[in-house]
């Protein structure tokens, strides 16, 4: 069994990851009118972040936060909507999802800088290490095709960097 999933350190010991193939910024939306304008801005005292448990963006966020505290949920849409209700001051995501919301909405922004690159992998479990390699070899040699590139382009992913 493989998964298409981040790369994170959280997650090393269950699984095993080929290089990235692609990098996706991880980023906070936030209503017009508050202050914010970077992550440390976010990350004060008093200050609530809806999350999707165990996105690449949570995990990070986890290790990282040092004042501002987590609400998860459990989809993405979710912490959105829990933010919308107006009980929590940002949500971190993809940035693509996040300009998406923002821009079907007045009053909401997406912060310029990201706080996080996810790196996307090819994951599978460590008790496979001979798939594992197979992956590995898989991607490296799919990058040096140009696969990524087309399929990214193919797939319409605006905003997504394909990983070196």
């Amino acid at each position: 069994d493989i998964a298409f999933l981040a790369a994170d350190p959280a997650r090393e010991d269950r699984l095993l990851f080929s290089p990235a193939y692609a990098l996706i910024e991880g980023t906070l939306v936030v209503r017009e009118a508050t202050p914010y304008r970077t992550f440390q801005d976010v990350d004060a005292e008093g200050v609530e972040i809806c999350v999707t448990r165990n996105a690449a963006y949570d995990l990070y966020l986890s290790r990282r936060l040092a004042h501002a505290k987590i609400v998860h949920s459990p989809t993405p849409g979710e912490a959105l909507e829990m933010f919308v209700e107006g009980k929590h001051h940002a949500t971190a995501g993809v940035r693509q999802a996040l300009e998406r919301f923002a821009s079907a909405r007045e009053g909401f922004r997406v912060l310029a800088e990201p706080f996080l690159v996810i790196r996307q992998t090819i994951a599978v479990s460590c008790s496979h290490p001979a798939a594992g390699l197979l992956v590995r070899e898989f991607v490296e040699e799919a990058l040096r095709g140009g696969f990524s590139e087309n399929v990214i382009r193919d797939a319409q992913r605006n905003g997504v960097a394909l990983a070196n």
